[in-house]
């Protein structure tokens, strides 16, 4: 359970994707919260959703195992409300 995995996360904001290799023991809300600090997203994690296979996966204590995202997997972390477009 504690074998590191490499996913492949998007950002939806930017549609810029970061390559983490991290435990598949990490929990959905660490991943969520190092793809916003690598992009630089100065906004509050609560803010934002993590999508596996389109679907939403809203309790972010599970951990990647616990989900099932294999080994080269994908996920997307987009804002939970979308923001008027000007």
């Amino acid at each position: 359970m504690n074998d590191a995995i490499t996913l492949r996360v998007r950002l939806h904001e930017s549609w810029d994707d970061v390559t983490l290799t991290v435990p598949s023991a990490t929990p959905l809300a660490e991943v969520k919260q190092r793809v916003l600090d690598a992009m630089g997203e100065p906004a509050d994690g609560s803010e934002f959703v993590v999508k596996f296979r389109g679907v939403e996966l809203r309790d972010e204590t599970n951990t990647l195992f616990d989900v099932g995202v294999p080994d080269g997997g994908a996920l997307i972390v987009l804002r939970r409300r979308r923001r008027a477009v000007r």
